[in-house]
C-alpha cells in the first residue's frame, strides 16, 4: 500500500475559510438577497399553470397545475372550475403584466392595440364604420410589418412599431401611463415591467448565512 503524501503549498498567502468559500460562490449568488429567475425551477419553483404568465405557482391546485396569486384569486371568482380546462379556456392575462396577444385580422402577425385588432388595422376597422369585426377581420388585407425588429420589452416576440421600439399593445400601454407621467420614458417603462414579473419571485436572504465551517 503505498502512503499518501501531503503537497507543499504553491503559495505563500493565508487566506481565511471566510474567504476561500467566497471565491467557491458563483458571482451571481454574491449578493445580500437572491432573486431567482423563473428558469431556475429548483430556487424559483413551479411556473404559474396559465399560459403566458411568468409568475410563481404559489398555490397547487392540481396534480401539476400551479397557480399565482392573482390567478388563485381570479379561479375563485369564477368558482373554482375544472383548473385543466379553466387555464386553457377561462383564464385571463393579468392587467399589472401587460401580455400582448396577437391581432385577429387574418394572417395578422402584429399584436393588439384596441378591440382585438392592431392599430392599423383598428383604423381600417373605424374608417368602414365599425361593421361586424369577426367577419371584417376573417377578410382584412395584410399591413405592413417590421419583419427584423422585436418589440423591446422582454419576453414580448410580437414586432416592434414605431420610434419607441414597442409592439401595438406596449405601445398603447406606454403611451397611457404618459398621460398620467409627461417625462415617463420608454426605458422606465421597461425597467417597471421586469419588475413586476419579478415581483411574486421568492427571495432569499443570506445577510446572516449563520455560522461558517471552520476546521
Amino acid at each position: 500500500m503505498t502512503a499518501l503524501t501531503a503537497l507543499a503549498s504553491t503559495t505563500t498567502e493565508s487566506r481565511s475559510w471566510s474567504a476561500l468559500l467566497q471565491d467557491a460562490i458563483r458571482p451571481e449568488f454574491r449578493v445580500d438577497v437572491y432573486v431567482p429567475q423563473a428558469s431556475d425551477r429548483v430556487l424559483f419553483g413551479a411556473l404559474c399553470a396559465v399560459s403566458g404568465c411568468p409568475g410563481r405557482g404559489a398555490h397547487h391546485v392540481k396534480r401539476d397545475h400551479h397557480l399565482c396569486i392573482s390567478h388563485t384569486k381570479q379561479w375563485r371568482k369564477d368558482a373554482l372550475p375544472d383548473v385543466e380546462q379553466w387555464v386553457r379556456t377561462g383564464a385571463r392575462p393579468l392587467k399589472t403584466l401587460k401580455l400582448a396577444v396577437r391581432c385577429c385580422a387574418r394572417g395578422c402577425p402584429r399584436s393588439v392595440y384596441q378591440h382585438a385588432l392592431c392599430y392599423p388595422h383598428y383604423g381600417r376597422w373605424n374608417l368602414a364604420e365599425r361593421p361586424p369585426r369577426a367577419a371584417w377581420a376573417a377578410a382584412a388585407d395584410a399591413v405592413s410589418v417590421s419583419k427584423e425588429d422585436r418589440c423591446r420589452l422582454p419576453g414580448c416576440r410580437f414586432p416592434a412599431m414605431g420610434r419607441r421600439g414597442f409592439c401595438d399593445t406596449h405601445n398603447a400601454h406606454f403611451a397611457s401611463g404618459r398621460k398620467m407621467d409627461r417625462a415617463a420614458t420608454a426605458q422606465e417603462y421597461v425597467d417597471r415591467a421586469a419588475r413586476v414579473k419579478l415581483s411574486s419571485a421568492p427571495r432569499y436572504d443570506v445577510r446572516r448565512p449563520g455560522r461558517v465551517a471552520r476546521a
